[in-house]
């Protein structure tokens, strides 16, 4: 089997007005952007992946067909191991992060699901079987909360939906109380989540991780920006609340400085930032190795990389569904086949691959020409 052509595909789908999130800089996002990679092979086995979203499509979509199509057109696609260390090799000095590696993460993904569909096994049996048949699931409310945005209704609602963990963020001073409100609203048996998103100076860091442990809260995220490994590593030793991040780190050369150092408590690699399939399970080895969690961050996309690699691995705890990127996908029904997550859990898909498709119906109304 030979790959015959590697593709970068743009999507703009809708978002529903609950949905929508709030920039920093107070811009509002009505659409969701959809890179997809997708990969042909001489023998009609094709594989697709969703890229991360955070740069235009025009960089992706020269990552992906100017630079990485060429070291793979006339490549087994079965080679994945390989070609991932083609497609990174490639890359010199300064540009080994950022997009690059995620054009690398989307394509490694996408000959994952070849393999899969070749082999005709789902993919987290390639990875070594499952840890477990179904994976229970957080309720991530909102990427980026409005100012004044109370949680705590939402909070509830899903949990009266069955989820049994729900994560909240709080960026400011005034949002501190809501830790406390989300608390007495969901009880005691509900596993709450803190998200800061990197907005906290260190004085707001300390008092939320007191409020945290005051209230029993599992995890406070990304307190810092990712670069500040240091003062991460300070305010972990510092309090019980366990302290998580790493979304936005690329490859096993980062996390290795990251868990050897102990820096956090949880690591939170995300698939499609971090290096791909390949890189994930890498890394998720060695945080094993160092009795430390791997809790992919947006582990439940449709495309369902991050529920195979997450039943995959041994020190995974949740799956992590953030609806105002999931459902835009799934209400427009761009991808088919995907589990949902259903009473707080989702189940394994069973297909070969990745177990889903694009759906080239719902592809032609939504695509976006480049």
């Amino acid at each position: 089997m030979k790959i015959t052509d590697v593709r970068l595909l743009a999507f703009s789908v809708p978002v529903e007005e609950r949905l929508r999130w709030t920039s920093p800089t107070g811009g509002s996002a009505a659409q969701l952007s959809v890179p997809i990679v997708q990969i042909s092979t001489d023998q009609g086995v094709s594989g697709i992946s969703q890229c991360y979203f955070n740069y235009p499509f025009a960089v992706y979509k020269a990552l992906v067909e100017v630079w990485l199509k060429p070291l793979l057109v006339g490549e087994d696609p079965l080679d994945t191991d390989r070609l991932w260390e083609k497609m990174y090799g490639s890359v010199y000095g300064t540009a080994k992060g950022g997009a690059s590696v995620q054009a690398i993460s989307g394509v490694d993904i996408a000959l994952w699901d070849i393999k899969g569909k070749a082999l005709k096994a789902p993919l987290y049996q390639l990875l070594g079987g499952k840890h477990r048949s179904k994976l229970r699931a957080y309720a991530s409310l909102l990427s980026s909360p409005k100012p004044g945005y109370d949680p705590t209704a939402d909070a509830m609602r899903y949990v009266e939906e069955g989820y049994t963990a729900v994560k909240f963020k709080v960026w400011r001073e005034e949002e501190v109380k809501f830790i406390k409100s989300v608390r007495r609203a969901v009880g005691n048996s509900v596993d709450l989540l803190v998200d800061a998103n990197c907005h906290y100076t260190r004085s707001l860091a300390y008092r939320v991780a007191r409020e945290c442990e005051r209230y029993d809260v599992f995890w406070l995220e990304e307190p810092y920006y990712p670069d500040e490994l240091e003062s991460i590593a300070e305010l972990a030793a510092s309090t019980d609340v366990n302290i998580a991040g790493a979304e936005n780190d690329q490859t096993r050369y980062r996390f290795r400085e990251i868990i050897t150092r102990h820096a956090m408590d949880i690591i939170m690699p995300d698939t499609c930032i971090c290096g791909g399939i390949s890189e994930t399970m890498k890394i998720a080895a060695m945080a094993s190795a160092h009795h430390m969690p791997c809790d992919l961050h947006l582990a439940y996309r449709p495309t369902m990389e991050g529920v195979h690699v997450s039943a995959a691995i041994p020190n995974s705890i949740y799956v992590e569904n953030v609806m105002t990127f999931s459902e835009p996908i799934i209400s427009t029904n761009l991808i088919a086949g995907y589990k949902r997550v259903e009473k707080g859990y989702v189940e394994l898909p069973s297909k070969p691959g990745l177990g889903v498709e694009l759906n080239e119906k719902a592809a032609a109304k939504y695509a976006v020409p480049l």
